[in-house]
């Protein structure tokens, strides 16, 4: 009998889909919980000003979850967790009495200072990977680095195009960083999406703040950021300021055969780093090289790009478990 899975996502664009399935090709049956509510526009603008409410909100849905699980006689042989932030510790301490034999399994996909209910949780799970290379180095959780999936894969049905490519949402300091960059790119075609909500746009529109034209209001899909990102020469990524580990930019570039200009220092730890392959930039005063937009990409060895793949990702954090 196949053992069961409840994993437990954070409605991470398509990429939660593709963890499910990758865990069920593993042996796995698999349910899917969102830790919080889903929300319209306007609660959303509601969040801002009211967050009790919306922690309210997400309790009851998590207390929802709870009761379906007793009414059903629902049990897990595995709790697998990406981040969690919006979980309360109540909801966990019931789904541990519904599953007193269960693995309790954490994936921290942000930095610890970054997810504010941690330190109130962590005792509850007996697995903590990380994405973060200080983290695990600080606290002593698994490295577990972020995944490609198979849509980046390139192949030779696919050619490089001279263009430059940028998906991502509108925080912190991006859509500056992103014109700074490409304004060192003549040469090249540009390719920039910068993801804003309605609530973004509103607020910058009261304030008179000028938009970038490559704003836009929906998400791309996850086929055709991968098509494009395997067709374009160079990719930029722009990690969160406090943020150290890597993102799925960066490793999904390396799988696409595809140049980076990165803001992240650490991606200089990892085997895949080559410096004709890899830009790391100053965040405030980035420089873009002619010698390395003309430099031609180094080809990264299958035995390394296979260690990224969400194949391995999913069986190292599962490891043990099958």
């Amino acid at each position: 009998m196949k053992k069961r899975v409840l994993f437990i996502n954070m409605n991470f664009y398509e990429y939660d889909y593709e963890i499910q399935k990758e865990i069920s090709n593993l042996g796995f049956d698999v349910d899917m919980f969102c830790d919080k509510a889903p929300d319209s526009f306007y609660e959303r603008i509601v969040r801002k000003y009211k967050n009790d409410l919306f922690k309210k909100r997400n309790y009851a849905h998590q207390e929802r979850f709870i009761a379906k699980c007793k009414q059903n006689a629902i049990s897990y042989d595995v709790i697998f967790v990406i981040v969690g932030r919006h979980l309360s510790r109540n909801f966990l301490q019931e789904l541990k009495l519904l599953n007193p034999n269960a693995k309790f399994i954490l994936h921290l996909w942000d930095d610890i200072d970054r997810i504010e209910n941690f330190i109130n949780i962590k005792d509850v799970y007996d697995r903590i990977t990380t994405f973060d290379s200080v983290d695990s180095m600080n606290y002593n959780y698994i490295l577990v680095t972020k995944f490609y999936t198979n849509d980046f894969v390139f192949d030779k049905s696919y050619s490089k195009s001279n263009n430059i490519f940028f998906v991502g949402a509108d925080h912190s300091d991006r859509r500056e960083f992103v014109e700074k960059i490409i304004n060192q790119c003549d040469k090249l075609e540009k390719d920039i999406t910068l993801v804003m909500t309605r609530y973004q746009f509103f607020k910058k529109k009261i304030f008179s703040t000028k938009l970038a034209p490559f704003v836009k209001f929906s998400n791309m899909s996850l086929k055709e950021m991968a098509r494009r990102m395997k067709e374009c020469s160079v990719a930029i990524e722009v990690q969160h300021p406090t943020q150290n580990g890597l993102t799925m930019r960066s490793i999904e570039a390396m799988s696409a055969g595809t140049k980076i200009i990165t803001t992240n220092k650490h991606i200089k730890e990892y085997d895949f780093y080559r410096p004709e392959n890899v830009l790391v930039v100053d965040r405030k005063n980035p420089v873009v090289t002619s010698d390395f937009l003309n430099c031609p990409y180094q080809e990264i060895s299958n035995d390394v790009k296979i260690k990224y793949s969400l194949n391995s990702w999913v069986k190292t954090i599962f490891a043990g478990l099958e």
